[in-house]
């Protein structure tokens, strides 16, 4: 309901011209993020991250109207030497999904703009891997039982109606969020447990858009205007719990796995956005020239590269359209 009411009320700022008059006051450059374009979105909220590519493609005829695309290595050029002009838009794509491939990267190869794909490497080199949080969406509302076991966290829940189970799905994607690496594989594992083999199989396979390219796809990137960044190995999460060797050697490791493919490897996204003063120091250590997170404010030459903001994408276009003229 809250989201049906903001979509409504964006529609009404847009239609009514306020949106271009916004537009014109902001003057802000804008690093803008994605995760995954589809062709078709079977369940909204399992494929949470992914966005139609119609949708898509209107958020990029608007972009095209109203601004100038450039690379994130044009951008970094730009705010190193103070020379942002306001009306600048970096696209970017967080994980590495398959369909920034398939989808995405030919759209927008059309409109000749180009991109930045943020890896976690460790689903790189094992496709058969998903990603913490789809894990815990599509385990929890489509498994067959209608109970699960986490023992690590002396916990189980009963599954019952379709909200009951989102909510659930919730706690476990905030434990997950902020708890250190090592008990986040654990969680994941004994929740993959409550199932079998061949259940976890259907639902990786109906659900096909959350499966990560493998090194010869990525590669296959470059033959576009697409600059590949990390996203650390195993969409690990940098806060302050976290081990300080561990979240140096997944910013390491993930850094030197591009660079074997593209000679270079100079930024890097923080997975969910989230960072502490370590994880930005060890950054800088690791050798990476710019680092985002998902906090949107405006840009300018006093921001941190080292956290940089970046816009997170609504799916809703006319919401798009007025998030990016405020």
């Amino acid at each position: 309901m809250k989201q049906k009411i903001i979509n409504t009320i964006s529609s009404i700022v847009v239609n009514s011209g306020l949106g271009s008059v916004l537009n014109k006051i902001n003057r802000t450059p804008r690093v803008i993020y994605y995760h995954g374009i589809e062709n078709k979105i079977i369940d909204p909220y399992i494929q949470a991250v992914h966005i139609n590519k119609n949708s898509f493609k209107k958020h990029l005829l608007f972009i095209k109207k109203k601004y100038e695309v450039i690379s994130i290595n044009e951008f970094y050029e730009r705010f190193k030497n103070n020379s942002l002009k306001g009306k600048e838009i970096v696209i970017t794509f967080d994980d590495g999904y398959r369909n920034n491939l398939t989808v995405a990267a030919p759209i927008l190869q059309e409109f000749g703009f180009p991109f930045t794909v943020f890896l976690s490497t460790g689903l790189i080199e094992d496709n058969n891997l998903r990603f913490p949080t789809f894990l815990i969406r599509s385990i929890v509302l489509e498994a067959k039982t209608n109970k699960i076991t986490i023992q690590s966290l002396g916990k189980e829940f009963d599954l019952g109606d379709i909200q009951h189970r989102k909510n659930v799905a919730q706690e476990l994607i905030r434990i997950a969020k902020t708890a250190k690496n090592s008990q986040v594989n654990i969680l994941l594992e004994e929740l993959k447990n409550n199932i079998s083999k061949s259940e976890f199989e259907e639902i990786s396979e109906k659900f096909a858009s959350d499966q990560a390219m493998n090194w010869d796809e990525v590669k296959e990137l470059l033959k576009y205007d697409c600059t590949l960044a990390s996203h650390c190995v195993d969409h690990f999460v940098c806060h302050d719990k976290q081990d300080k060797e561990e979240m140096y050697q997944q910013l390491l490791d993930s850094r030197n796995s591009i660079i074997k493919i593209q000679g270079h490897c100079d930024y890097f996204a923080y997975p969910n956005g989230t960072n502490c003063e370590l994880a930005r120091e060890l950054t800088e250590k690791s050798g990476y020239k710019m680092a985002f997170s998902t906090k949107y404010r405006h840009i300018n030459n006093k921001a941190n590269s080292a956290s940089m903001y970046r816009l997170p994408v609504p799916l809703n276009v006319n919401r798009f359209k007025l998030m990016m003229s405020i």
